[in-house]
């Protein structure tokens, strides 16, 4: 019985140890939490913000400035002849589509832009996680989001968000950069 005793005590420690070593080849990482409170997404977040609201402030005014050139040529056209008229009419179109084609294009550079920081801090984040899994030998590296549970032991989100936050606590956005794609 005495025997019996020490083999179960033996079996469970080694199948803690077995546990534990096993537990250290896998890592969870929060992507979700990553990107909430990574100060570098908060600066990405700021700037872009600040572009699409100078982006609505300058599409407000342009919008009661053809308002108003619309207003203003309705009640000429009793007065123009239709050839005046139609050719006043015709540049406030014309000027209009053109606005709205270079509001287009600055709404796609942000969104250009956009992609490309936040592509950046995605990639500064592999290289941390990888990091981090070579020093702890950690053979897989999961995100959170693809568990159905997992200890919080096995998280390393702190450890990367403090990392990131360390080595790229931000980031400019480049939103004047020029489309190579265009023309082509």
């Amino acid at each position: 019985m005495y025997n019996l005793k020490k083999a179960l005590v033996l079996f469970c420690c080694l199948y803690a140890a077995q546990v534990q070593a096993a537990t250290k080849e896998i890592a969870i990482v929060d992507i979700q939490k990553l990107m909430q409170q990574a100060k570098v997404i908060q600066d990405i977040s700021n700037q872009i913000n600040k572009k699409v609201d100078v982006l609505r402030g300058k599409s407000t005014v342009k919008e009661k400035e053809f308002k108003k050139r619309s207003t203003d040529l309705e009640g000429q056209k009793k007065l123009l002849s239709q050839e005046a008229f139609e050719e006043k009419y015709s540049k406030l179109v014309k000027d209009a589509e053109e606005f709205n084609k270079v509001s287009y294009s600055e709404r796609v550079a942000i969104d250009k832009a956009s992609a490309e920081a936040y592509g950046a801090v995605e990639g500064k984040v592999s290289e941390i996680v990888k990091k981090i899994a070579a020093r702890d030998a950690v053979q897989i590296v999961l995100y959170r989001e693809q568990t159905a549970f997992a200890s919080q032991e096995l998280d390393i989100t702190s450890e990367v968000l403090q990392e990131l936050d360390a080595v790229m606590p931000a980031l400019p956005v480049d939103f004047n950069k020029k489309d190579n794609t265009a023309g082509k």
